[in-house]
């Protein structure tokens, strides 16, 4: 076809070249008019002529290119080019070739227009990346990003709200099977509270779920569940009876926070199963206790943990309990019933003195169960009497115990002991009725002395229950008079016993006993009715 076109061409020119000849002298315009109809004229016949004459004219042949390869021929190199490889595509030249040119490769690909065609075809297929389009799984939004969106290549996290240091959160739930799913993370470990409110009729499911969407707890309409600090959950609020409007309130826990040498500590109770943590190291060792201050109507539960968590006792509104110096503790203040303001006074016992040599020890009772605790060694066996002087309105318990805490008696406001000398006890002051100040006097007995020689003995009553005691031998076999001289009002027990403290015979103010010659017995002046000196006289009744 391209060679009829050329013939037509020179067949063409030639006459327009003869007519040229005929126009010389003609204005230029004239000319040009001429020159463009005769130009339109020529390619109208051409064609006419061209396809009157196709049917006669023999068939032309394939254009060779330059280096021998035919049109059809470079059709099926591409075919094999783009099935292949080119070189050159991994950095790698053929035929170790360095100067490798692609002037051939480039003469060798098909006719342009055919390859934009293929082009324009193939981007229909592709979508554009200039905007992404979005797609929808599990009722979530994600962007595509060329990957294929596949359940497990999709984050469980990826486009969820995030409430983290929301208090409320707002949601309809409209069809069965829906899911509204809300990320967090939480800021403390501690017990979270999910409470819903609902619009009448309503009812859901709420759930929590770890960071890879497995389930951790739910609950119908709330939820209480343990929660670790900066660790971000799912919570999702799921259709479980008809569609409604609700209000999911959160409760967060307070942080452990350090009491440790405070005597009070105030919160406030918000929620239900809500527990306020409190770190506490005991200053001394002793009983503690831990009473609690509410607002109107409130109730909580006051319980103490040891440093790993677990329980060591626990009590409504108030607590009473010994720790040990130095240790760690929790004190947790939980619901109970109802919200509530608290204050929890903290009670501390004294740390424990030592107070042997002292007549006197003073302190206060400030709050119930205290029990101060004092150490004290007897100087001398015998009775001792533990007197107390306390503020209006006052009554403790006083308690002697071994040093290994075991109590060995007790009594209300005094007590009469037999001590042994040398041997350490615990003196106790404990609560018994209200607060009050305290003031322990501690009567001492006088130790044994032998009387023998004398016959005669003086001293002082100055405590109930004390006891004066004396040795004396008797020098002959018969009937002895003993007879004492007291202060106004004073009166005492006079007593005759065996060497062994076993009693013999013992009288009001004056006593007659038998004696054996040679044998000792001890002598007592015993407090009958309050404070006196005395003096006793030992006589031998001759008659």
């Amino acid at each position: 076809m391209v060679g009829w076109g050329i013939l037509f061409i020179a067949i063409f020119l030639a006459i327009f070249g003869a007519m040229v000849q005929m126009w010389k002298g003609l204005p230029k315009w004239i000319v040009a008019v001429c020159a463009t109809i005769v130009s339109l004229s020529g390619s109208v016949a051409g064609s006419y002529l061209y396809e009157n004459l196709k049917p006669f004219l023999p068939p032309i042949s394939n254009t060779t290119s330059s280096d021998g390869m035919t049109k059809q021929d470079m059709g099926e190199s591409n075919d094999i080019m783009q099935n292949e490889e080119l070189p050159g595509q991994n950095n790698e030249l053929p035929d170790g070739n360095s100067d490798f040119d692609n002037t051939n490769f480039e003469e060798t690909i098909p006719d342009t227009a055919e390859n934009e065609s293929t082009e324009s075809e193939d981007r229909q297929e592709s979508p554009s990346y200039d905007t992404e389009p979005e797609t929808t799984y599990s009722n979530e939004t994600v962007l595509n990003t060329g990957v294929e969106v596949t359940k497990e290549n999709i984050s469980p996290l990826y486009n969820i709200e995030d409430i983290t240091g929301v208090s409320t959160v707002t949601g309809k739930i409209k069809n069965e099977g829906q899911k509204n799913r809300y990320k967090f993370t939480s800021g403390v470990n501690g017990v979270y509270r999910f409470d819903s409110d609902l619009s009448a009729g309503g009812s859901v499911k709420i759930r929590i779920s770890g960071e890879s969407d497995e389930t951790i707890d739910s609950g119908t309409n709330n939820l209480t569940i343990y929660l670790e600090k900066n660790k971000t959950y799912i919570m999702s609020v799921e259709y479980r009876n008809g569609p409604c409007d609700y209000i999911i309130k959160i409760g967060v826990p307070n942080e452990l926070a350090d009491v440790t040498g405070s005597t009070s500590v105030s919160g406030s109770i918000t929620y239900q199963d809500q527990n306020d943590q409190y770190r506490y190291v005991a200053p001394v060792s002793g009983r503690y206790r831990f009473d609690s201050d509410l607002s109107a109507g409130g109730s909580v539960k006051i319980r103490i943990s040891g440093e790993n968590g677990n329980s060591l006792s626990s009590n409504t509104n108030a607590l009473t309990i010994d720790l040990e110096a130095g240790k760690t503790y929790i004190l947790n203040i939980a619901y109970r019933n109802g919200s509530c303001d608290y204050t929890i006074n903290i009670g501390v016992p004294v740390a424990i003195a030592d107070i042997s040599g002292a007549n006197v020890v003073a302190g206060s009772i400030r709050y119930q169960d205290q029990g101060d605790r004092y150490r004290y060694t007897a100087p001398i066996s015998g009775i001792y009497r533990f007197d107390t002087d306390l503020s209006a309105g006052g009554s403790v318990k006083i308690r002697i115990s071994g040093e290994n805490g075991n109590s060995l008696s007790s009594s209300t406001n005094a007590l009469t002991i037999n001590l042994e000398a040398g041997k350490t006890y615990i003196l106790s002051v404990e609560y018994r009725d209200v607060p009050c100040d305290y003031t322990v006097n501690i009567g001492v007995p006088i130790a044994v002395t032998d009387i023998t020689e004398e016959g005669y003995i003086s001293g002082c009553i100055r405590y109930r229950d004390q006891t004066d005691r004396y040795l004396y031998t008797a020098p002959d076999t018969g009937t002895y008079r003993l007879s004492t001289d007291l202060d106004a009002g004073g009166k005492v027990k006079v007593r005759i016993g065996g060497e062994n403290g076993n009693s013999i015979k013992y009288a009001i103010n004056d006593l007659s006993v038998n004696l054996e010659e040679g044998k000792t017995y001890m002598l007592s002046v015993e407090y009958e009715n309050g404070p006196c000196f005395y003096e006793v006289f030992i006589e031998e009744d001759y008659d």
